[in-house]
């Protein structure tokens, strides 16, 4: 299969200019607590890091932060800075309360393409959805649009979505709020392929899980992968967030799932001799998973995994046909996997995340209808 493949790679790539060449492919959804963490990967993988910071104190943050990340080997073009206001209780909405100032903050500390303080658009507010993107288009031409919308926006409304986003011209970063997964459901997968094949802008699905490699390989920009659960997607308003304690999880490669340590352990015991538990990454070097007792240790080994399997995706030698069926070989994949894993397991293990079958189900070839 060669580059001439009848099919188109997106939209947003004719205008992939408006963002500096040294943004990278992935970043890394962080609050400042774990930048000198995730940082040292950063500089090593060449990632790049969206940091949650005070929208208040920000003026007093940013250099400082700047300059940690570029002490570990990042680079200021593969910085932005979060102000985070479209998520809460108290979220903003739409353009409310959004400032140049924001982004002159980052711009100050060396950001080459910072990121707009859009809040909140709702189900149905379309004009919300217009302003926060016209907003962003007015404070320059380099700037990234926050565009974190209700569910409703990957199927019901992606077209009116799209339209806004095309009539602005800025580049945005999508975040998709919803309960669970956001691209569990099918239809939400399919609109993000949308999106992703008829904008004409670049494209970056910020806040994310494992789903940010499936992005990259139909064609966005960049992805973002959140360090915690309340990074990788909004939660509703009422909604309280995750409904159980959270536990330390570690990312088992061969099943794309992020796992908890205390279930790894029990699998290994059970399955001691299964290649799937020793681990290549750049952090474990070999090594079986159970040697992760750590939160940081295991944040540093899942992002460096998803790491490669991005380079793996966005690698240039493959044709955009063969970057989807890369990805979606590797969902099938983990289906079969964790099928394994499980009957061996007698059931401990637990069944396939739905987000595999959700991308597993796209067409490769055929025009996307949602």
């Amino acid at each position: 299969m060669t580059s001439s493949d009848p099919i188109p790679s997106g939209g947003n790539v004719a205008t992939s200019n408006r963002l500096s060449s040294a943004f990278p492919h992935l970043l890394v959804h962080t609050r400042m607590n774990q930048l000198d963490l995730a940082a040292p990967v950063c500089g090593t993988e060449g990632l790049g890091a969206i940091v949650c910071i005070s929208h208040k104190s920000g003026r007093t943050d940013a250099v400082g932060l700047a300059a940690r990340f570029a002490v570990a080997g990042g680079h200021p073009a593969r910085l932005l800075f979060d102000a985070n206001r479209y998520s809460g209780k108290r979220r903003a909405i739409g353009a409310d309360g959004m400032s140049a100032s924001w982004v002159r903050l980052q711009t100050n500390a060396g950001i080459v393409n910072p990121l707009t303080d859009g809040g909140y658009v709702p189900e149905g507010r379309f004009d919300a959805l217009r302003d926060v993107l016209q907003s962003a288009a007015d404070m320059g031409e380099h700037v990234i649009a926050t565009l974190a919308v209700a569910n409703q926006f990957m199927h019901k409304d992606v077209y009116r979505l799209i339209e806004a986003v095309n009539e602005a011209g800025v580049a945005v970063g999508l975040m998709v709020e919803h309960s669970n997964d956001p691209f569990g459901p099918r239809r939400n997968v399919a609109g993000l392929i949308k999106i992703l094949s008829e904008t004409e802008v670049p494209v970056a699905l910020m806040r994310s899980d494992i789903s940010v490699v499936g992005a990259l390989a139909w064609g966005a920009r960049a992805g973002a992968f959140g360090t915690a659960t309340s990074l990788r997607h909004i939660y509703p308003v009422g909604s309280g967030g995750p409904t159980n304690t959270p536990s330390t999880s570690a990312l088992v490669r061969d099943t794309l799932s992020l796992s908890k340590l205390s279930k790894i352990d029990d699998a290994m015991h059970r399955l001691p001799d299964d290649i799937l538990w020793s681990c290549q990454c750049a952090v474990c070097y070999g090594r079986p998973l159970n040697w992760i007792r750590t939160e940081n240790d295991a944040f540093r080994h899942s992002l460096s995994v998803v790491a490669d399997l991005a380079a793996e995706v966005t690698d240039e030698r493959l044709s955009v046909i063969e970057r989807r069926r890369l990805w979606l070989s590797m969902c099938h994949m983990a289906q079969n996997r964790t099928l394994e894993i499980d009957a061996a397991t007698r059931g401990a293990w637990g069944e396939a995340q739905d987000f595999l079958g959700a991308w597993a189900a796209q067409p490769i070839y055929q025009k996307v209808t949602v």
